[in-house]
């Protein structure tokens, strides 16, 4: 369990509709360290700290209506400066 992860769950009339993890920067930094280095390491000397939203993932509204249906990954990490 990573203590710089945290992952949250929306409901909907007490079924699972949603999750996104938040992952806060660290030693080891964050993912998109791996293409964007730079840019963020700008926006670390800054004095701004880092995280980024990922695994985010929610039901199609049509399978939670007929109460089936698993999460459906989107793929949209998102970077962004926690102030």
């Amino acid at each position: 369990m990573n203590p710089n992860v945290w992952t949250f769950a929306a409901y909907d009339e007490g079924r699972l509709a949603g999750t996104v993890s938040l992952r806060l920067d660290s030693p080891e930094g964050v993912a998109a360290d791996a293409l964007y280095r730079a840019e963020i390491d700008a926006i670390r000397r800054d004095q701004h700290r880092v995280c980024e939203f990922t695994r985010l993932a929610v039901v199609r509204v049509e399978a939670l209506a007929a109460g089936a249906g698993g999460p459906v990954p989107h793929g949209l990490p998102v970077r962004v400066a926690c102030p």
